[in-house]
């Protein structure tokens, strides 16, 4: 309250100053001209500096208003970047919680004669993805082609050593891989003359095709960031 009365008395003592000058101007130019001829000399000089000065003034205004489209074009890119690093984050934000919320299951043979399930979450699916693709890549490499079936010891003779035992595992591994994953058979065959890298590219395919409910939105997110 009081300082918009201290505002009101400066604008009221502004204009009377203005008034007064106003006055003392009008006093002394009849003072100091007082013959016709030299108050419209006075008169033409005045005129001229009028003319000068509101060009100053137009001048004024043009470089006004160049800074301020200088300052609303700049502005606009600073409202424009922080825009940009808005959407940005809200993005990595978002895919931050996409591979947090991944969920999979993942089974594998724990020894040659017992299947075992386990789940991961989150980033740890990312580094289990590694170890499942070696498998898939052994598999594919694999110079027999074998379904899986489970061990039955009325079927098959109990490993009498430690080396038979890793064998089976291995070769019973190598079956439950392909089946686990539905590798064809044409395309175990086919990937014998593949060069390393599209060998690889088939893994990943066949890895995804079984994944494809954890992963796919987690890629096509990230495509769009």
């Amino acid at each position: 309250m009081k300082k918009g009365k201290k505002e009101n008395w400066s604008l009221i003592g502004l204009l009377l100053a203005i008034i007064l000058l106003w006055g003392l101007s009008w006093l002394a130019v009849d003072k100091m001209y007082c013959s016709i001829q030299s108050r419209g000399a006075f008169g033409d000089k005045f005129g001229f500096a009028n003319s000068l000065f509101s060009g100053l003034a137009l001048g004024g205004i043009i470089y006004s208003l160049i800074l301020q489209r200088k300052e609303t074009k700049e502005a606009r890119e600073e409202f424009i970047d922080q825009n940009f690093q808005t959407i940005f984050f809200n993005l990595l934000q978002t895919q931050r919680q996409i591979a947090d919320n991944i969920n999979a299951e993942i089974r594998y043979l724990a020894s040659y004669s017992r299947e075992q399930t386990f789940f991961v979450t989150g980033r740890q699916f990312f580094i289990e993805s590694k170890n499942q693709l070696e498998k898939i890549l052994t598999a594919l490499n694999s110079p027999v082609y074998s379904e899986y079936h489970a061990f039955d010891p009325d079927i098959y003779p109990e490993p009498s050593s430690e080396e038979e035992d890793t064998t089976l595992y291995n070769s019973m591994s190598i079956a439950f891989t392909i089946s686990f994953y539905n590798i064809k058979k044409t395309e175990w065959e086919n990937s014998k003359t593949l060069e390393p890298l599209c060998q690889a590219e088939l893994a990943y395919a066949i890895f995804f095709g079984k994944y494809n409910y954890v992963i796919g939105h987690y890629f096509r997110h990230l495509y769009h960031i």
